[in-house]
């Protein structure tokens, strides 16, 4: 039956943000047990999440109190399927109201296949709570009983009760991710960091040295021009794909995306050892992705370089960009179009093929726009 006590201290605790949990999962572990010692027979507890996350689409906890937390993750594809949009899950999210299935005793929602775990497990009641934070439903509460009768009203009303604090906590968080993940789709993971962390002004940056990588795809133009937008974007996504696992794979980081080209860099300590592991990284990294792309017969240049760069922000009043500059990546550039001039599928400095002599051999030296002395150009194998 409902405990006063512990339910004004649930309704205290998540009123202070739920401390001291800094760990999610067990934040809301800690919250489904407090709810059951509060009064609430339940047999499940679950909250159905939707955070603002570029590659999480949804997320589902499932708290019983036998066996703890157990947590799913749900694509943005799946969210849009029509078993989801037909589920009872969403239809609480786009009604904001509670909604209380007696399971086994309402046709409309015992059809769906999702409910099909409710009735084989027994389960008598799924009550639904939406948490509505800043007039956005985010997130949903349920709560789900075998007894015989369903949720007693009195401990529905907990539930009701504390929504409203718990939508705040939930909603910090889903804030919280959104702004993380963003941050690490659209500017890198480590360069996301470093904003998150504080450099955001116009100017902020490091001098750090790093192998630089630059690609591009042989005949983008010429494909791009026969092909319907519709190609040329599955193809950029194809093959910005199979650069990226193996990049951050082996501790690179991806700055810029231009058109077909691609701008990532390897940082290293001041140190040989590091930069010649930087070095095979990167090509460890390229060759990785040649391997996928073959099989979309999807064919990319690559020039490598290893140089100081300016690491940091760099932009207008209200628009920065927080990326790499400097002659280092330059020369990178360069080399790039000249391994398009020169039909090499891959092009280095003299620089980087010091770090990997026994992988590259010399072209030539070439004049680059730009730099007063002739560059000397090696192919890469």
């Amino acid at each position: 039956m409902p405990n006063d006590l512990k339910i004004k201290a649930l309704l205290t605790w998540l009123a202070s943000g739920a401390p001291p949990q800094t760990d999610y999962d067990e934040t809301i572990a800690e919250f489904s047990r407090r709810l059951k010692s509060a009064g609430v027979e339940a047999d499940v507890v679950a909250l159905y999440q939707t955070p603002k996350n570029p590659l999480v689409g949804g997320r589902r906890f499932l708290w019983y109190p036998e066996k703890g937390l157990k947590v799913k993750e749900f694509s943005h594809e799946h969210m849009q399927s029509a078993f989801f949009l037909g589920g009872v899950v969403n239809l609480a999210q786009e009604l904001a109201k509670p909604i209380r299935y007696r399971v086994g005793m309402s046709a409309e929602f015992d059809a769906h296949p999702g409910s099909k775990p409710l009735i084989e497990g027994g389960y008598t009641e799924y009550a639904l709570l939406p948490l509505i934070a800043i007039n956005e439903v985010n997130s949903v509460l349920a709560v789900g009983v075998k007894r015989q009768g369903g949720l007693p009203d009195e401990q529905f009303e907990i539930c009701r009760r504390v929504a409203a604090p718990l939508a705040r906590v939930v909603e910090s968080r889903v804030l919280l991710e959104g702004f993380s993940s963003l941050l690490a789709t659209f500017l890198g993971r480590d360069a996301g960091s470093r904003v998150a962390s504080g450099m955001v002004r116009r100017g902020d940056a490091d001098m750090i040295r790093a192998v630089i990588l630059f690609t591009d795809i042989v005949e983008f133009t010429e494909k791009s021009n026969s092909l319907e937008t519709s190609e040329i974007v599955s193809m950029l996504n194809r093959y910005f794909e199979a650069l990226e696992q193996p990049i951050l794979k082996n501790g690179g980081e991806i700055l810029k995306l231009m058109g077909d080209g691609m701008l990532a860099i390897f940082p290293t300590p001041d140190d040989l050892t590091s930069e010649e592991g930087a070095a095979l990284s990167a090509l460890s990294a390229v060759e990785d992705a040649r391997v996928v792309l073959a099989e979309d017969q999807i064919s990319f240049r690559a020039a490598f370089h290893v140089g100081e760069v300016h690491y940091g922000n760099i932009g207008g009043l209200t628009r920065l960009d927080f990326t790499a500059i400097g002659p280092a990546v330059n020369l990178a550039s360069r080399l790039c179009d000249a391994a398009s001039k020169e039909g090499m599928r891959a092009a280095c400095s003299e620089a980087f093929a010091r770090l990997v002599p026994d992988r590259t051999s010399r072209i030539g030296a070439l004049e680059f726009k730009g730099f007063k002395e002739l560059q000397k150009v090696y192919s890469v194998g």
